[in-house]
């Protein structure tokens, strides 16, 4: 099931449409002569392509990534148990018990007492951000994103605080802080470091993937005075990494690593993307940022370039009844039409895949602080249009919502993180 809105929700689109989208199997403008259908997946593979060990990518289960643990063979979790011995960190002033805070090295972070203690420490393989280990997906990973094949994959871009209205509408305002959203989608190769990290043992921590450094670390807000809870433990069961379940038509999915690691990974579930982005550092962007990013905050933009009516110079969509990408998956390497670009330099925020969001879908409040919409519901957020769509969906404003099961070929996802 699906609904799109733009700005409002609209009517849904045909039924065969529908139910082709919750199968996993939408359809793109007709092929280009010659293009073949989707990859067979083959056997697993989990060293190939990332981090794929546990000492590089975090293996232990339950440990590492944003929430405690053994990522990067940093010292895992013992829990806050406070230690009268222990001198007091000036990292640790003022946080909460069981908070995790950047070390002053940048290189290592440190859970925290409620006596400003420290109860645990772990080595970052890259950097530490707001308490949190940056990018094991690209630890690995050459720098291959981009028009020029030679961006780093994981480039992650500041986009500041301001307010908009959502949706170009006045009577739903919103205030958004300053974050980082990543440059490029997640693409294959670093879903394959994912995978490989996962197998050997890597699981969120409970509570992890929250914006914590917002609201005294309790994250985005409902207005009514709830908060997000973080990554719940009973979704382990939700995360499906071996190849079967990326396979369908157009994947981009490949068991071994070949020249689609630069694609967009799709036929990714809601609980998967969620679970990646704690895995590297990060955590899915709420749709108000997600829409603040793409609209160009304040400037409230049709489409994330401009006013421009979409070609595929702009998105990689069904254009005019066709594709524009040319390639038998019919996603195009991440970061391949600059002139789609959005004002602070995000690529495909329109187009190649949709994005999964983190909120459950709802109509849009008429007012909200760093919001998030928490009321459980049976869909979750997705924006951005895709490959096998039309021009409607690219719309910054354009509201979509599924179910957080579905993997389907034209839905990916990409990370946001703490502002530096």
């Amino acid at each position: 099931m699906q609904k799109l809105s733009w700005w409002s929700i609209v009517p849904m689109l045909s039924c065969a449409w529908g139910c082709n989208l919750i199968l996993g199997n939408e359809p793109p403008g007709p092929m280009p002569a010659g293009a073949s259908g989707g990859m067979t997946a083959g056997s697993a593979s989990t060293v190939a392509g990332g981090a794929g060990s546990a000492g590089a990518s975090g293996g232990s289960a339950n440990g590492g990534g944003a929430d405690g643990g053994s990522l990067n063979g940093g010292a895992p979790n013992t829990g806050g148990i406070s230690d009268p011995g222990k001198p007091k960190l000036a990292e640790c002033a003022g946080q909460l018990e069981k908070s995790w805070v950047c070390a002053a090295s940048g290189k290592e972070r440190v859970q925290c007492n409620s006596d400003e203690t420290e109860a645990a420490r772990q080595t970052c393989a890259s950097s530490c951000t707001g308490g949190w280990c940056e990018y094991p997906s690209c630890s690995q990973l050459s720098k291959i994103c981009g028009s020029a094949l030679n961006r780093d994959c994981c480039e992650s871009i500041p986009v500041p605080g301001g307010s908009f209205g959502r949706g170009t509408d006045a009577a739903a305002p919103a205030m958004v802080s300053a974050f980082r959203l990543d440059k490029f989608e997640v693409t294959v190769g670093r879903f394959r470091a994912f995978k490989a990290a996962w197998e050997a043992g890597y699981r969120p921590a409970m509570g992890a993937g929250k914006h914590s450094h917002l609201n005294q670390g309790q994250g985005l807000s409902d207005g009514n005075g709830g908060y997000e809870a973080g990554w719940d433990a009973a979704w382990q069961a939700q995360v499906n990494v071996a190849d079967a379940a990326r396979e369908g038509t157009y994947s981009t999915w490949t068991s071994t690593p070949t020249s689609n690691e630069n694609l967009p990974v799709n036929f990714v579930s809601w609980f998967e993307g969620f679970a990646f982005c704690i895995w590297d550092g990060g955590f899915l962007p709420s749709e108000t940022e997600w829409e603040f990013a793409a609209a160009g905050g304040s400037e409230e933009r049709t489409y994330p370039w401009g006013t421009t009516a979409p070609d595929c110079a702009h998105a990689n969509f069904v254009n005019n009844g066709a594709s524009c990408s040319h390639g038998s998956t019919h996603s195009e390497p991440v970061g391949s039409a600059p002139a789609g670009d959005g004002v602070w330099q995000q690529s495909d925020l329109a187009g190649n895949v949709r994005e999964w969001c983190l909120d459950w879908d709802a109509p849009l409040p008429p007012a909200c602080n760093d919001c998030v919409q928490l009321a459980t519901g049976t869909l979750r957020s997705c924006r951005g249009g895709a490959n096998a769509q039309g021009a409607d969906p690219l719309a910054a404003a354009a509201r979509v919502a599924i179910t957080p099961t579905t993997r389907a070929n034209t839905t990916g996802f990409r990370c946001a993180r703490a502002p530096k």
